[in-house]
C-alpha cells in the first residue's frame, strides 16, 4: 500500500514538473529536486547519454540497460568515479537507465550521504517515473530538431544551387526557383520526381548512399550536366541537390585529347583532394597504370609542401572560391621517389582540375642548390655568397663565429667591408666572371672589432633560378681552431643526444599513459560483469564458484589499483597535474573514508594506530583528494611492512609557515642502502626474512607521494633502522604561494 502510494505520488509530481518546463534544462533541475525532496537523495543527475562525456558508470549502464547500485562505497568499488565519489564522503550509489523506444537515452544517477539507501523498493518506483521524463526529453528534444531543420531548409532553399524535397510517394514537395528553372517545373504539388530526374523515391534513396549519378537537360549538341546529390533526412523524405557538372563533362573530352602527351597531364580531383579522373601521363609520371590513379588521394602522391601548397590551414582544397592556383609540386613515384612538376589548379564547385607538366631541368638546378647549401652548413669554413654587385647575401653559421657579426649585422653590406685590401677580391671576381677559377688567394680578413685575421679564399660563379649571377667565397682562416672547434662540436653532439633521450622519455611517457589509460574500460567490464556473476545476476553458483568469481574480483580491483598509480605516475611526469586547493582540517581528515578503512585494516592485524594533531596546527591549504593519497601509500606501507606493534600519524605546527607531519610504525626497518633509492620509480623494498605475499605493488607510490609532496611545495625524508620501524616526516606549507612560473608570466 504504501510502495502504491509513493508511486502514484511519484507520477503526480512528475506530470506537474513536465507541464511546468519549456526546456530539457528546466526537466533535469525540477526532475533532480522532485526526486531529492522526495526521497531524501542529496545529489541527482540526468545524464544524457552520448551527448555529455559520460563516465565508466554510465557507460556501463547503457550498454547493460542494467540498473546499478553500490550502497557501501568503498576504495574497491568498481568504477574510479565511485571512489571519488566516496573520497567527497558521499556512501551510497545508484544508476537507473531511462529507456525509451529501447534504447538508452538518460542516466539516473543518485549519491547518498547514508550506506543501504537505494533499497530494491526505491528503485522499482523510480524506474516506473523515469520513463516519463525520457519521453519528454526526447520530444522536446526532436521538436526542436525539426525546428532548426525547418530554419535551414528555408535558408538553403534561397541559394542558387537547384535543390528540392522529394516524399517516398514519389512527388516533389517543395522545390526552390533554381530546381524549377533548371528543370522547367511549374509549383504544383503533384510533379513526380521519376518524370524530371528518371528516377523515383526508391532510385535516390540509394544514391544517399554514397552512389553517384548524373542527368542531363537541355537540347542540342550541349546540353546541361548535373549531378544529383541526395541527403536522407527521414525513411519518408529526401533533399535533393544538382550540382552542375556540365564542366566535368566538357574536362572528360579535353582528357582524351591529351592521354597520349608525354609532357602534360591533367587530373580532376574533389573537393576531399581524392582522384576521380586522370590522364594517361599523369600515371607514366608515376610510374602507375592510368587506372591505379582513380581514387588515389591528390595529397597521399606529394611531400608536406606539396599537401600545404593544395590544402589551406583548414584542411580545405586551394585556392577558394573559383580562383587559379599554381606553383611547383613534389611528386612521389610508385618507386618512393621524387620528381617535380609545375601545376595549375582551376577550382570550381564540385572540385579542381589539375594539369601537371613535367619540370626536370628545375628539379636538377633545386637539386645541385640543396646539395651545395647542405655542404655550406656543414663546413666548418666561413662561406657567404654575395650578389653581382657584390652585397652580401647569405653566410654560414662559422662565419658568425669567426668574426663576430650577427647574421642579421652583416646580410645586405658590401663584401669589400671585411677585407684589408678589396683589390684583391675585385681581381678574383673579374677573373671568375670571365670563365676562370680562384682558389688559395693569400688575404687578410677584419673582425667586427677590425682585429685582422689571415685567411685564404675560395670564389664560385653560380646562377639562380632566375639566371642571375651571383657568387660564393669560401673563406679558411690560417689561425689554427681547432681545438676550440673539436670542444664546440662535442658540446653539440652531447646537447642532440640530451634532447634525443628526453624525446625518447616523453614518447615512453606517452605510450605508457595511453595503455594504461586504455586497460581501464576492459577493466571496468570486467569487474562490474564479474560483480552480476557474484551476486547471482545470471543465476546461482555454488560456493566453488563464487570463490573464483570472488577472486577475479579482488585481483582486478588490485589491477585497477596498479593502472591508476602508473596513470598518477606518468602524468607526474609530464607536469599534467593541476592540484585543486581548497581549506583541509587535519583533524577532520582522519574521518576519512579511505583513512578510516585503513585504520581498520591495521586493527584487523592487530596493530594500534593513532592520529594525534596538535592544537595549534591550523587549517592548510591543500588538494585534499591528492593529500589522502599521500597518508593512503605511507599508512598502507606501515601496514604491509609491520607485523606487530602499531602506526602512529601525527601533526604539528613546525613555524609560522609551515606544518610538519609523520607517519611512524614498528615495522622491519630500512637499511642504508635501500634509503637511497627508496624514492625512485618502480623500486620495492625487499621483505628480508619476512614472507612476501604476491603482488605487493608496483614500486610507484612513494615516488608518487613525493612528487605530490613537491607539487605542494613540501619536502620529505625517511629516518629508519633496520628492525627498528621506520618514521616518514613531511613538511607542507599552510597557505600555498604562486608558482615561479605563473609568476614568471605574469611579469
Amino acid at each position: 500500500m504504501t510502495e502504491n502510494i509513493a508511486t502514484s505520488k511519484l507520477l503526480l509530481d512528475i506530470s506537474q514538473v513536465l507541464n511546468g518546463a519549456s526546456e530539457n534544462n528546466d526537466i533535469q533541475s525540477n526532475f533532480a529536486n522532485l526526486v531529492n525532496g522526495l526521497f531524501g537523495v542529496e545529489k541527482t543527475m540526468l545524464t544524457e547519454v552520448q551527448v555529455e562525456r559520460n563516465g565508466a558508470v554510465c557507460e556501463y549502464v547503457s550498454n547493460t540497460k542494467k540498473v546499478y547500485v553500490d550502497n557501501q562505497l568503498s576504495e574497491y568499488s568498481a568504477f574510479p568515479e565511485l571512489i571519488s565519489y566516496r573520497n567527497a564522503g558521499y556512501k551510497s550509489y545508484a544508476a537507473i537507465p531511462v529507456i525509451v523506444e529501447g534504447r538508452v537515452v538518460f542516466v539516473l544517477e543518485m549519491l547518498s550521504n547514508f550506506e543501504n539507501k537505494f533499497s530494491n523498493e526505491l528503485i522499482q518506483i523510480l524506474s516506473l517515473g523515469v520513463p516519463l521524463v525520457g519521453y519528454a526529453m526526447m520530444y522536446k528534444k526532436e521538436r526542436g530538431k525539426n525546428l532548426k531543420l525547418a530554419t535551414y531548409f528555408d535558408a538553403a532553399f534561397s541559394d542558387s544551387v537547384p535543390q528540392m524535397l522529394v516524399s517516398s510517394t514519389g512527388n516533389i514537395i517543395k522545390a526552390n526557383k533554381s530546381a524549377m528553372k533548371a528543370l522547367n517545373i511549374g509549383s504544383g504539388n503533384e510533379i513526380k520526381v521519376s518524370n524530371v530526374l528518371n528516377m523515383d523515391f526508391a532510385a535516390l534513396a540509394t544514391l544517399s548512399k554514397g552512389f553517384n549519378a548524373e542527368v542531363a537537360f537541355g537540347q542540342g549538341a550541349d546540353p546541361l550536366v548535373y549531378a544529383v546529390s541526395v541527403a536522407k533526412i527521414s525513411d519518408s523524405l529526401l533533399h535533393v541537390l544538382l550540382l552542375d557538372s556540365t564542366g566535368h563533362s566538357l574536362f572528360k573530352s579535353t582528357m582524351a585529347a591529351i592521354d597520349y602527351s608525354n609532357d602534360v597531364a591533367l587530373v580532376f580531383i574533389d573537393n576531399d583532394f581524392i582522384i576521380r579522373q586522370a590522364s594517361k601521363g599523369f600515371g607514366q609520371f608515376l610510374g602507375y597504370p592510368p587506372a591505379a590513379m582513380l581514387g588515389k588521394s591528390m595529397l597521399d602522391l606529394t611531400d608536406q609542401q606539396g599537401r600545404t601548397l593544395l590544402a589551406g590551414e583548414d584542411g580545405k582544397l586551394k585556392p577558394g572560391g573559383s580562383g587559379i592556383l599554381a606553383g611547383t609540386l613534389r611528386l612521389v613515384t610508385s618507386t618512393s621517389s621524387i620528381i617535380r612538376s609545375h601545376i595549375v589548379v582551376a577550382r570550381s564547385f564540385y572540385g579542381a582540375v589539375v594539369a601537371v607538366s613535367k619540370a626536370d631541368l628545375e628539379e636538377y638546378v633545386d637539386i645541385v642548390s640543396e646539395d651545395l647549401m647542405d655542404f655550406v652548413s656543414a663546413t666548418n669554413d666561413m662561406v657567404i655568397t654575395i650578389d653581382s654587385l657584390g652585397f652580401i647575401k647569405e653566410c654560414n653559421v662559422p662565419m658568425e663565429r669567426v668574426l663576430g657579426y650577427n647574421k642579421d649585422e652583416i646580410i645586405g653590406k658590401d663584401i669589400k667591408m671585411l677585407y684589408e685590401d678589396p683589390s684583391m677580391l675585385d681581381r678574383d671576381i673579374t677573373y671568375v666572371r670571365n670563365g676562370g677559377k680562384a682558389d688559395n688567394t693569400y688575404v687578410n680578413i677584419f673582425k667586427k672589432d677590425r682585429t685582422r685575421i689571415p685567411a685564404t679564399h675560395h670564389v664560385r660563379l653560380l646562377k639562380d633560378k632566375g639566371g642571375e649571377d651571383y657568387y660564393i667565397l669560401l673563406i679558411k682562416e690560417l689561425e689554427t681552431k681547432e681545438r676550440l672547434q673539436m670542444q664546440e662540436t662535442s658540446l653539440k653532439e652531447s646537447f642532440n643526444r640530451i634532447k634525443k633521450l628526453e624525446g625518447n622519455s616523453e614518447l615512453k611517457s606517452e605510450f605508457i599513459y595511453n595503455i594504461s589509460h586504455e586497460l581501464k574500460t576492459p577493466l571496468t567490464s570486467i569487474i562490474g560483469f564479474s560483480k552480476f556473476l557474484y551476486e547471482g545476476e545470471f543465476g546461482q553458483m555454488n560456493e566453488e564458484q563464487k570463490d573464483n568469481i570472488k577472486t577475479i574480483i579482488d585481483e582486478a580491483g588490485r589491477l585497477m589499483l596498479i593502472i591508476q598509480q602508473i596513470l598518477d605516475a606518468t602524468k607526474l611526469d609530464a607536469n599534467k597535474v593541476e592540484l585543486d586547493f581548497k581549506e583541509v582540517n587535519m583533524v577532520e581528515l582522519r574521518n576519512n573514508p579511505s583513512i578510516k578503512s585503513l585504520e581498520e585494516a591495521a586493527q584487523n592485524k592487530g596493530l594500534q594506530f593513532s592520529w594525534d594533531v596538535k592544537y595549534d596546527v591550523p587549517e592548510i591549504t591543500a588538494d585534499q583528494n591528492r593529500l589522502i593519497q599521500v597518508f593512503v601509500n605511507l599508512i598502507g606501507n606501515a601496514i604491509k611492512f609491520t607485523d606487530s606493534g602499531g602506526i602512529s600519524v601525527s601533526a604539528e605546527r613546525k613555524s609560522r609557515t609551515k606544518i610538519q607531519v609523520q607517519v611512524k610504525d614498528t615495522g622491519m626497518g630500512i637499511s642504508p642502502e635501500d634509503k637511497q633509492k627508496l624514492f625512485k620509480k618502480f623500486y620495492q623494498v625487499p621483505r628480508k626474512g619476512l614472507v612476501k605475499p604476491e603482488g605487493t605493488g608496483t614500486g610507484l607510490g612513494l615516488s608518487i607521494t613525493k612528487d605530490i609532496i613537491k607539487l605542494h611545495h613540501g619536502k620529505i625524508k625517511v629516518e629508519s633502522e633496520v628492525g627498528k620501524g621506520s618514521t616518514f616526516i613531511f613538511t607542507l606549507p599552510i597557505t600555498q604561494r604562486q608558482s615561479r612560473k605563473r609568476q614568471h608570466t605574469q611579469q
